[in-house]
């Protein structure tokens, strides 16, 4: 396991978009697509074992005003999820508009035709690793 690699998922309930980043350059780049509706759990095992990061970081999904809705607390589960089954911390980052800010980047650089579930959630997950560097910054 390596203090240095970072994992981030964008939970969705179809999808979960998995990045990869490094705590000491600050890097970060999407990874894969989980399908939530298969064996998501063995797909992870791949992922934590081919990575072995050692850290977690999961975007919370918040109303714009701060409160939860429904989704805030699936993903807080799935945050236990994680720290039971892997031992690893998990962190977790505030995901308001970085599903909005993945669509908004992939539509500039890529077009409409190339702006689909899958490639957002991996290029979300990856806004959140960036964002939970910067924060780490900050402290």
């Amino acid at each position: 396991m390596s203090q240095e690699q970072v994992m981030a998922f964008d939970y969705g309930t179809k999808y979960i978009g998995v990045a990869v980043g490094n705590r000491v350059t600050q890097t970060s780049r999407g990874l894969s697509v989980l399908f939530v509706q298969k064996n998501v759990w063995k797909d992870l095992d791949v992922l934590v074992q081919d990575w072995e990061p050692g850290g977690f970081v999961v975007g919370l999904p918040l109303n714009m005003d701060g409160s939860k809705n429904p989704m805030t607390g699936r993903a807080k589960k799935f945050c236990e999820q994680l720290k039971e089954k892997y031992q690893i911390p998990v962190f977790e980052v505030d995901e308001r508009l970085s599903t909005w800010e993945a669509k908004e980047n992939i539509l500039t650089t890529e077009g409409f035709r190339k702006m689909h579930g899958e490639k957002v959630q991996k290029h979300s997950a990856e806004i959140l690793l960036d964002q939970w560097f910067q924060e780490k910054n900050k402290e």
